[in-house]
């Protein structure tokens, strides 16, 4: 496990979510709960791989 991060900010939500940055690229597994908390629609965007939901006052 390694690489870079992304932190992602679903829209309308007091939370973020920290994803590995080429997960999609690398064929990481779908994360289906952290897609669903997300709000995205898994046929048009998703998160893969492991994902930090954190609130977003939580990290610096």
């Amino acid at each position: 496990m390694g690489g870079s991060i992304e932190i992602a900010y679903p829209p309308d939500k007091r939370f973020l979510i920290v994803v590995n940055e080429e997960g999609k690229l690398e064929g990481l597994p779908l994360n289906r709960l952290a897609t669903e908390l997300y709000g995205a629609d898994p046929n048009w965007d998703y998160v893969v791989g492991d994902a930090l939901v954190c609130l977003d006052g939580d990290i610096d």
